[in-house]
């Protein structure tokens, strides 16, 4: 195993760790029936950290690799569509996350203080930047490529900055350490952007 799949399994266990933190701390506020800590996001919440435990999981079981082996090509469709899926119901969780923190915060609810409800939030709040820091660097690509007029050039600049949003659902660390990556390369995909409206 190389330094790189050794880090993100590290990562992924991490990842797995936080989201059974998460979980726990939304279970214990409903059994010890927290009045204060009712909030429409608390179901998604709790629902979503089930759903991407299993999912994680399940991709450290059975990655794409051996399942393309496996199963074949058409795998790699399942999967990608698998990964899109995960990514935005990820968002929301994050999101939702952040803002149910603030509000437990805000409404002072003292029968939902718990160390777990800080790491929800630092984490939630983490990854939402990240999220706003990839989104802003799309848009930008995206107005420079219309602006230029080569919006058909666009498609594989986007799809290779796609994943981005990818690693900051899977390895927010790396992801971490792309972006600087992706501003200083906002120059050259204008450039090519600019190159591909020639021909």
């Amino acid at each position: 195993m190389n330094l790189g799949n050794l880090l993100s399994t590290i990562i992924g266990i991490i990842g797995v760790f936080l989201l059974v933190l998460v979980y726990t701390y939304v279970d214990k506020l409903e059994k010890i029936g927290c009045d204060c800590s009712s909030h429409p996001y608390r179901k998604y919440i709790k629902g979503f950290s089930i759903f991407a435990i299993i999912y994680v999981v399940f991709m450290f079981i059975i990655p794409a690799s051996v399942a393309i082996r496996t199963f074949g090509k058409d795998m790699a469709f399942v999967y990608a569509i698998a990964h899109v899926i995960f990514a935005i119901l990820a968002i929301v969780f994050f999101v939702y996350s952040l803002l149910y923190t603030r509000y437990l915060m805000k409404e002072k609810c003292k029968c939902s203080e718990d160390s777990r409800r800080e790491i929800l939030y630092l984490w939630s709040l983490i990854e939402v930047i990240l999220f706003a820091l990839i989104f802003i660097i799309q848009i930008l690509l995206l107005l420079a490529a219309v602006t230029i007029g080569a919006a058909t050039g666009m498609v594989d600049i986007v799809k290779g900055n796609s994943e981005l949003v990818h690693e900051a659902v899977y390895n927010p660390l790396r992801s971490v350490q792309r972006i600087p990556k992706a501003v200083r390369d906002l120059p050259s995909s204008l450039k090519k952007i600019k190159n591909i409206k020639k021909y």
